[in-house]
């Protein structure tokens, strides 16, 4: 009777909007072989320099992406292809965690975004590309030994109906990237709220909660009333895990709220 309760109450629950993860496989999660991750990555080399599967240090999920460049110069690149396919004049949130090995001396030259807005059916287009090419590095003094955040707004220009986004990465470094996303931009800040009773927002592979205190339990259950996560709050969040798509309630003490991811 409460797994029945529990689903009827999913179905006539209210869903609201939420972003749409556009980029697929960008937590590195599925790989062809030890050094390509497939799908949707396309990878170029530089001299001396490799990506591989790493499975200790990652972000979310089992793995992330391990570069390692030498002193040759060159530029290492790991390209979404296919390309992303967007709508002009719509505004995306473009995002990756990277982390940067002790080793690395190239703190601010060796990382950084790039990109070519493409015509609807993919062929180069004559579009301005300054908020795809930025003239600056990523500074990871601050990412040593720790993950950090690094995201941009970016405008789909008039004509334009895919996206091809590039991670560069240079010399003398040793990092490494997970959970690359591209989302349109909603009105807030934040993806829209998707609960009333517990203040909840998905962004990326996070569930944040407010108002509730850090190391406070989170259950999260099936539409059949089945639990499939249980995880401590921390910094006002938790990691999902790799669940499948579909409604869930998310549980904390005696507050309960749906959530569709």
């Amino acid at each position: 009777m409460k797994k029945i309760t529990l689903l009827l109450s999913f179905i006539a629950c209210v869903v609201f909007a939420q972003a749409q993860e556009l980029i697929t496989n960008g937590g590195f999660e599925t790989w062809t072989d030890a050094v390509t991750p497939a799908p949707n990555w396309t990878p170029t080399l530089a001299t001396g320099q490799t990506f591989s599967q790493e499975a200790v240090i990652v972000h979310s999920g089992m793995y992330s992406l391990k570069s390692i460049s030498g002193s040759a110069s060159g530029t290492a690149k790991m390209i979404t292809k296919p390309y992303v396919v967007v709508t002009a004049g719509k505004t995306y949130t473009f995002s990756f965690w990277y982390y940067t090995d002790a080793s690395t001396t190239n703190l601010t030259g060796g990382l950084r975004m790039w990109g070519y807005w493409e015509n609807p059916d993919g062929s180069n287009g004559t579009f301005v590309q300054t908020n795809l090419q930025p003239a600056t590095y990523i500074d990871q003094t601050s990412s040593i030994g720790a993950w950090q955040q690094f995201s941009v707004d970016i405008t789909a220009p008039a004509g334009s109906g895919q996206v091809e986004l590039d991670l560069r990465i240079y010399k003398n470094t040793t990092l490494y990237i997970d959970d690359v996303s591209l989302v349109e931009k909603l009105s807030t800040n934040l993806s829209t709220p998707i609960a009333n009773e517990l203040s909840l927002f998905k962004v990326g592979k996070s569930l944040l909660i407010k108002n509730v205190t850090n190391g406070t339990t989170v259950d999260i259950y099936s539409a059949i009333g089945a639990r499939v996560q249980s995880s401590k709050l921390e910094n006002s969040a938790i990691q999902l895990n790799e669940l499948s798509k579909g409604l869930y309630i998310v549980r904390v003490g005696k507050l309960s709220s749906k959530i569709m991811l």
